[in-house]
Protein backbone atom coordinates (compact mmCIF):
# COMPACT_ATOMS: atom_id res chain seq x y z
CA UNK A 1 0.00 0.00 0.00
CA UNK A 2 1.26 3.38 -0.59
CA UNK A 3 2.28 6.04 2.25
CA UNK A 4 -0.66 8.36 2.95
CA UNK A 5 0.34 12.11 3.84
CA UNK A 6 3.06 13.10 5.96
CA UNK A 7 4.41 9.14 5.16
CA UNK A 8 1.64 7.53 7.15
CA UNK A 9 0.81 3.99 6.32
CA UNK A 10 -3.20 3.99 5.14
CA UNK A 11 -5.55 2.47 7.80
CA UNK A 12 -7.86 -0.13 5.97
CA UNK A 13 -11.70 -0.54 6.72
CA UNK A 14 -12.88 -3.93 6.77
CA UNK A 15 -16.39 -4.40 8.78
CA UNK A 16 -16.22 -2.10 11.96
CA UNK A 17 -12.21 -2.53 12.50
CA UNK A 18 -9.66 -0.30 10.76
CA UNK A 19 -6.17 -2.03 9.75
CA UNK A 20 -2.80 -0.26 8.96
CA UNK A 21 -1.05 -3.50 7.00
CA UNK A 22 2.79 -3.62 7.72
CA UNK A 23 5.94 -5.84 7.68
CA UNK A 24 6.29 -7.29 10.86
CA UNK A 25 7.72 -10.01 12.94
CA UNK A 26 5.20 -12.41 14.26
CA UNK A 27 7.02 -13.55 17.20
CA UNK A 28 7.32 -10.10 19.08
CA UNK A 29 3.30 -10.86 18.69
CA UNK A 30 3.85 -13.52 20.40
CA UNK A 31 6.23 -12.22 23.00
CA UNK A 32 4.10 -9.31 24.17
CA UNK A 33 0.73 -11.41 24.55
CA UNK A 34 2.86 -14.03 27.13
CA UNK A 35 4.30 -10.65 28.68
CA UNK A 36 1.27 -9.48 29.48
CA UNK A 37 -0.28 -12.87 31.06
CA UNK A 38 3.10 -14.09 31.98
CA UNK A 39 2.02 -12.54 36.27
CA UNK A 40 -1.93 -14.03 36.05
CA UNK A 41 0.06 -17.56 35.18
CA UNK A 42 2.44 -17.18 37.31
CA UNK A 43 -0.15 -16.08 40.20
CA UNK A 44 -2.29 -19.71 39.68
CA UNK A 45 1.31 -21.49 39.42
CA UNK A 46 0.70 -22.05 35.33
CA UNK A 47 4.01 -23.06 33.54
CA UNK A 48 4.61 -20.50 29.93
CA UNK A 49 6.17 -22.99 27.93
CA UNK A 50 7.93 -21.37 24.37
CA UNK A 51 9.70 -24.03 23.42
CA UNK A 52 9.80 -24.56 19.38
CA UNK A 53 9.37 -20.94 18.75
CA UNK A 54 11.20 -19.89 15.34
CA UNK A 55 12.90 -16.49 16.51
CA UNK A 56 12.23 -14.33 13.33
CA UNK A 57 8.51 -14.70 11.58
CA UNK A 58 8.53 -12.25 9.19
CA UNK A 59 4.90 -11.67 7.75
CA UNK A 60 2.42 -8.46 6.86
CA UNK A 61 0.15 -7.55 8.36
CA UNK A 62 -1.74 -5.77 11.25
CA UNK A 63 0.26 -6.03 14.38
CA UNK A 64 -2.09 -4.28 16.67
CA UNK A 65 -5.03 -6.46 15.67
CA UNK A 66 -2.88 -9.32 15.43
CA UNK A 67 -1.80 -8.84 18.89
CA UNK A 68 -5.46 -8.93 19.71
CA UNK A 69 -5.81 -12.29 18.72
CA UNK A 70 -2.82 -13.74 20.50
CA UNK A 71 -3.56 -11.69 23.53
CA UNK A 72 -7.44 -13.11 23.36
CA UNK A 73 -5.91 -16.72 22.98
CA UNK A 74 -3.83 -16.33 26.12
CA UNK A 75 -6.41 -14.53 28.19
CA UNK A 76 -8.51 -17.56 27.42
CA UNK A 77 -5.71 -20.35 28.17
CA UNK A 78 -4.73 -18.40 31.62
CA UNK A 79 -8.30 -18.51 32.53
CA UNK A 80 -9.67 -22.15 32.05
CA UNK A 81 -6.34 -23.44 32.66
CA UNK A 82 -6.23 -24.84 36.50
CA UNK A 83 -3.66 -23.58 39.49
CA UNK A 84 -0.14 -25.55 38.51
CA UNK A 85 -1.15 -26.36 34.86
CA UNK A 86 0.50 -25.63 31.56
CA UNK A 87 -0.07 -23.22 28.74
CA UNK A 88 2.08 -24.13 25.63
CA UNK A 89 2.86 -22.06 22.59
CA UNK A 90 4.42 -23.44 19.83
CA UNK A 91 5.04 -21.00 15.99
CA UNK A 92 7.02 -21.63 12.98
CA UNK A 93 7.01 -21.85 9.22
CA UNK A 94 4.86 -24.44 6.80
CA UNK A 95 7.24 -26.77 4.56
CA UNK A 96 7.40 -23.88 1.96
CA UNK A 97 7.81 -21.26 3.95
CA UNK A 98 4.15 -19.12 2.73
CA UNK A 99 2.34 -19.53 6.22
CA UNK A 100 3.46 -19.43 9.91
CA UNK A 101 1.04 -21.78 12.02
CA UNK A 102 1.03 -21.03 15.73
CA UNK A 103 -1.08 -23.49 18.37
CA UNK A 104 -1.96 -22.19 21.94
CA UNK A 105 -2.52 -25.38 23.83
CA UNK A 106 -3.76 -25.15 27.48
CA UNK A 107 -3.92 -28.07 30.20
CA UNK A 108 -7.37 -26.54 30.89
CA UNK A 109 -11.23 -28.44 30.70
CA UNK A 110 -11.36 -28.63 26.76
CA UNK A 111 -13.99 -28.04 24.59
CA UNK A 112 -16.98 -30.37 24.19
CA UNK A 113 -16.54 -31.66 20.66
CA UNK A 114 -19.90 -30.30 20.08
CA UNK A 115 -18.89 -26.86 20.95
CA UNK A 116 -15.85 -26.43 19.00
CA UNK A 117 -16.95 -24.07 15.99
CA UNK A 118 -19.78 -22.53 18.25
CA UNK A 119 -17.01 -20.94 20.56
CA UNK A 120 -16.35 -18.42 17.44
CA UNK A 121 -19.83 -17.06 16.57
CA UNK A 122 -20.96 -13.56 18.20
CA UNK A 123 -22.16 -13.36 21.71
CA UNK A 124 -21.55 -16.69 22.72
CA UNK A 125 -19.00 -17.90 25.42
CA UNK A 126 -18.35 -21.23 27.15
CA UNK A 127 -19.40 -21.73 31.08
CA UNK A 128 -18.73 -25.18 33.10
CA UNK A 129 -19.07 -26.91 29.75
CA UNK A 130 -22.07 -25.53 28.09
CA UNK A 131 -22.52 -22.60 25.78
CA UNK A 132 -24.16 -19.34 27.12
CA UNK A 133 -25.71 -16.48 24.88
CA UNK A 134 -25.01 -13.75 26.56
CA UNK A 135 -25.39 -10.00 26.04
CA UNK A 136 -22.41 -8.14 26.10
CA UNK A 137 -19.40 -10.38 26.10
CA UNK A 138 -18.43 -13.55 24.32
CA UNK A 139 -17.39 -11.33 21.18
CA UNK A 140 -13.46 -12.19 21.46
CA UNK A 141 -12.99 -15.12 19.31
CA UNK A 142 -15.55 -14.02 17.07
CA UNK A 143 -13.39 -11.07 16.94
CA UNK A 144 -9.95 -13.08 16.46
CA UNK A 145 -11.69 -14.97 13.20
CA UNK A 146 -12.82 -11.92 11.56
CA UNK A 147 -8.86 -10.38 11.77
CA UNK A 148 -7.33 -13.87 11.37
CA UNK A 149 -9.99 -13.86 8.11
CA UNK A 150 -8.72 -10.17 6.79
CA UNK A 151 -5.06 -11.66 6.74
CA UNK A 152 -6.56 -14.49 4.46
CA UNK A 153 -5.66 -16.73 7.46
CA UNK A 154 -7.78 -19.55 9.54
CA UNK A 155 -8.17 -20.26 13.16
CA UNK A 156 -9.77 -23.57 14.61
CA UNK A 157 -9.74 -25.14 18.08
CA UNK A 158 -9.86 -28.43 19.05
CA UNK A 159 -9.34 -30.73 22.26
CA UNK A 160 -5.26 -32.10 22.61
CA UNK A 161 -4.59 -35.93 22.90
CA UNK A 162 -3.11 -34.81 26.69
CA UNK A 163 -6.15 -33.14 27.99
CA UNK A 164 -7.36 -29.48 27.59
CA UNK A 165 -7.99 -27.14 24.45
CA UNK A 166 -5.84 -26.46 21.37
CA UNK A 167 -5.95 -23.52 19.29
CA UNK A 168 -4.65 -23.39 15.43
CA UNK A 169 -3.74 -20.02 14.01
CA UNK A 170 -2.49 -20.46 10.41
CA UNK A 171 -1.51 -16.84 8.79
CA UNK A 172 -0.30 -16.13 5.57
CA UNK A 173 3.54 -14.69 5.58
CA UNK A 174 2.25 -12.62 2.11
CA UNK A 175 -0.40 -10.63 4.51
CA UNK A 176 -3.93 -10.14 3.33
CA UNK A 177 -4.31 -9.72 -0.42
CA UNK A 178 -5.18 -6.44 -2.25
CA UNK A 179 -8.63 -7.34 -2.61
CA UNK A 180 -8.91 -6.79 0.99
CA UNK A 181 -6.94 -3.90 1.50
CA UNK A 182 -9.37 -1.28 -0.08
CA UNK A 183 -13.11 -0.41 0.76
CA UNK A 184 -15.55 -0.27 -2.16
CA UNK A 185 -15.24 3.49 -1.83
CA UNK A 186 -11.27 3.68 -2.51
CA UNK A 187 -11.68 1.51 -5.22
CA UNK A 188 -14.30 3.45 -7.15
CA UNK A 189 -12.43 5.52 -9.95
CA UNK A 190 -13.67 9.02 -10.19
Amino acid sequence: AEEGPGGAKPLIEAGLMEYQVEPLNFREVIDHAVSVYAGVCMQKGILIHTNGLVQDLPMLGDKRRLTQVMSNLMSNASKFTPAQGKVSIMAGFDSNGEEIHITVSDTGPGIPETHLEEIFKKFTQLQKGDLHTTGGAGIGLSICKEIVEFHNGRIWAENSEEGGARFHLILPTQGPERSNLFSPQTNNPE
